[in-house]
């Protein structure tokens, strides 16, 4: 299909393509430029912002609010934080209660294996 198409035009057709992206891009921006200068010639200063397109893009790039939101996250963050050990504290406490169960009962039941042998060695001792 494009063999049958001489070189030459495709390569004007396609800086025909670029230029036109170009100045439509072009346009594109001078029209943007004279919607802000409309707004700059305002006597009010407030009118001469820039306005965010969407509700939160001002909080976006507010430097204020980034380090706000910051602050949020990292205080999350140590909440999350200081709740995970706070679990692994309890967990940690129920393992030395329970370790310490068995400590007794061990030291219990070597008492009695104790008891038990010098009571065998007295019976042979007797016999």
């Amino acid at each position: 299909m494009f063999a049958a198409i001489n070189p030459d035009w495709m390569m004007l057709a396609g800086i025909a393509l670029a230029t036109s992206v170009f100045v439509r891009m072009a346009i594109r921006r001078q029209r943007a430029g004279r919607v802000v200068a409309k707004g700059r010639n305002a006597a009010d200063p407030i009118q001469r912002l820039a306005r965010p397109k969407h509700a939160w893009d001002g909080a976006h790039r507010d430097p204020g609010a980034l380090v706000e939101r910051q602050k949020v996250e990292l205080q999350e963050t140590a909440r999350e934080a200081q709740g995970q050990l706070a679990t692994k504290i309890a967990v940690l406490e129920r393992l030395v209660a329970a370790s310490s169960d068995q400590i007794k009962q061990m030291q219990r039941l070597l008492d009695e294996l104790h008891a038990a042998r010098a009571e065998a060695e007295s019976d042979r001792a007797t016999v």
